[in-house]
C-alpha cells in the first residue's frame, strides 16, 4: 500500500474556497472552517465520540439511522474534512461512523504504528458499536485498512467502495516514479511536514487543480493538522512498504458488492492501477474525470454522488 496516497487524504474539499474567502475577513480561517463543519454534523445529529483507555483514544463522529457505515480517511486530515458530505449524505439511511485513524486528528495508542494497529483500533470501535455487518468505503490509506478488514473479517462487510487506493495490488517500487515527480528521495518527505511552507505540495498532489494556497493558511493548517505525531506516522509510511501483496483476497472481492471509485488525473496511484485493480477484483470501475488523487477536493459533488448512488439514499 502506498504511502503517497495517504495525501492529505483530501480533507481539503470545500476547504481551499471557504479559507481563501474567509481569510479576508479572520484570522483563523481554517478553524472557522472546521467550526462550520462541526455545527452542520450536529445540526444532523452527527456527533463526536470517544473510546479512551490507558492505551488508547479514538475519536469518531456517528449518527444517523440503519446499519453501519464506516468511513476511513486517507494519510493526513481527519474524519471531519474528509467525510463531511457523505456523512450528510447518507446519515438518513445508514448510521454513519467515522473515526479519526490513529496518529491523525485526536486518536492515538501507545502500539505500534502500522496498518495492523490501525485495524486494531477498528475492530475495538465495531466492538463498541455492537456492529455485526458493515457497509466500508476507504480513501487512499483508509482503503488499506479496508483491505485489511476485509480478510480478517470477510463476513462482516457487506458492500465495499475504495476510492484511490490499490489495496491488495499494491506495489511500493512504483512510487519511485513520483518521488522523482515531486523531488524527493523518499515517500515520506512528501508526507511528513517539518515546515508548513511543505503544506502547499500536499495540495499539489492531492489536486489535480492549480491552487496557491495563502502562507497564513498553510501555517494554520500545518499546526492543526501535520504537527504532530511525526515519528509515529514515519513508522506508518515505512511498515506499510513492507506490507505483503495480498492477492488472494481478490477471491473476496469477487463475491461481494464493490465499487472502486478514481480521480482520472491521479498523480499518485495512476489510473492504470485503478483499472488493474479493478479488473482484479471483478468490480465496477467509476472514473472521475478532471480530478487528482483527492476527487473530493477537486469534484465533490461527482464524488458524494457515487458514493450516494452506490450505498443508497431515500429519494
Amino acid at each position: 500500500m502506498q504511502p503517497t496516497h495517504l495525501r492529505c487524504s483530501v480533507w481539503l474539499g470545500s476547504l481551499v474556497i471557504t479559507v481563501l474567502v474567509v481569510s479576508l475577513t479572520s484570522c483563523h480561517p481554517v478553524a472557522f472552517y472546521r467550526n462550520r463543519l462541526v455545527k452542520k454534523l450536529e445540526n444532523h445529529q452527527i456527533t463526536a465520540h470517544f473510546i479512551e483507555n490507558e492505551n488508547l483514544k479514538i475519536k469518531y463522529w456517528s449518527g444517523g439511522n440503519g446499519p453501519v457505515l464506516l468511513f476511513l480517511h486517507g494519510f493526513g486530515g481527519d474524519a471531519l474534512t474528509t467525510w463531511k458530505s457523505e456523512m450528510l449524505e447518507l446519515c438518513s439511511t445508514y448510521t454513519v461512523v467515522a473515526p479519526d485513524l490513529l496518529w491523525f486528528g485526536e486518536s492515538y495508542a501507545s502500539w505500534d504504528a502500522n496498518l495492523e494497529s490501525q485495524t486494531r483500533a477498528i475492530e475495538i470501535l465495531l466492538d463498541e458499536l455492537g456492529a455485526d455487518t458493515i457497509s466500508v468505503i476507504g480513501q487512499s490509506y483508509g482503503g488499506f485498512i479496508a483491505t485489511d478488514l476485509l480478510m480478517k473479517h470477510p463476513e462482516m462487510i457487506k458492500r465495499l467502495c475504495i476510492a484511490n487506493s490499490p489495496g491488495p495490488d499494491y506495489r511500493p517500487e512504483q512510487l519511485d516514479t513520483v518521488c522523482r515527480s515531486f523531488g524527493v528521495n523518499t515517500i515520506e518527505e512528501l508526507f511528513i511536514f517539518e515546515d508548513p511552507q511543505m503544506v502547499q505540495r500536499i495540495f499539489n498532489l492531492a489536486s489535480f487543480k492549480d491552487r496557491r494556497i495563502p502562507k497564513s493558511v498553510l501555517n494554520e493548517t500545518y499546526s492543526l493538522y501535520f504537527d504532530q505525531n511525526h515519528n509515529e506516522l514515519r513508522q506508518l509510511m515505512q511498515t506499510l512498504k513492507s506490507e505483503p501483496i495480498r492477492s488472494e483476497v481478490f477471491n473476496l472481492m469477487k463475491k461481494m458488492d464493490m465499487m472502486i471509485l478514481w480521480g482520472e488525473k491521479d498523480e499518485l496511484f495512476f489510473l492504470d492501477q485503478g483499472k488493474h485493480f479493478a479488473y482484479e477484483a471483478e468490480a465496477e470501475l467509476i472514473v472521475i474525470e478532471g480530478a487528482g488523487h483527492a476527487p473530493q477536493m477537486d469534484n465533490p459533488r461527482r464524488f458524494t454522488k457515487e458514493v450516494a448512488s452506490f450505498f443508497g439514499t431515500k429519494d
